[in-house]
């Protein structure tokens, strides 16, 4: 996307920092316009994404957390989610506090992670090159690689170590157990 946009390969290790403008350095609007004009495209996945979504869907309500409501409009997001087949159970505006207590939020920012920090149980910072230099210093995110991981964690297969929740490396999606 970076390419197509600004004409400059960049590899994903070289944004440090989830403000993608700081890295690049250019103007918050350039990046804007740029997510703008890709938004609608099939997305990108990370490995395993949409495997794990899927699976976790099945026995838990997924909840998107996104501002993508905000360019794309919520009709056409749901199609766009419903077209590139992720799973999900509920939409949430990134600027709207949820009701409710959720299980986990996955997000690859820190930000957004404790922005919702009374109703998350366990927060899992999905690793990317912009958020390892996240210290971490109130302990309270767990910093996974990559979606088996977080498959892992969430069915209670791994468990919580302090190394795994201080400053090691590595859907944004907010999980809560279905109702029976």
């Amino acid at each position: 996307m970076i390419k197509k946009h600004f004409g400059v390969d960049i590899k994903q290790e070289d944004v440090w920092t989830y403000a993608i403008e700081d890295a690049l350095g250019v103007a918050p609007n350039d990046v804007y316009t740029m997510f703008r004009s890709e938004i609608f495209d099939t997305p990108l996945f990370v490995p395993g994404a949409r495997e794990a979504l899927d699976k976790l869907n099945r026995k838990h309500d997924v909840f998107i957390y996104t501002n993508r409501i905000k360019i794309m409009g919520m009709q056409p997001l749901i199609k766009w989610l419903d077209d590139n087949k992720i799973a999900h159970s509920k939409i949430i505006f990134n600027n709207l506090h949820p009701d409710g207590q959720f299980d986990y939020h996955i997000d690859d920012s820190p930000l957004k992670l404790m922005d919702m920090n009374g109703t998350t149980v366990k927060k899992l910072l999905f690793d990317q090159p912009w958020n390892r230099n996240c210290l971490n210093i109130t302990g309270r995110m767990q910093r996974v690689c990559g979606w088996a991981e977080v498959l892992e964690v969430i069915s209670g297969r791994k468990r919580v170590s302090r190394t795994d929740s201080v400053s090691e490396r590595r859907p944004k999606c907010t999980v809560r157990r279905k109702a029976k």
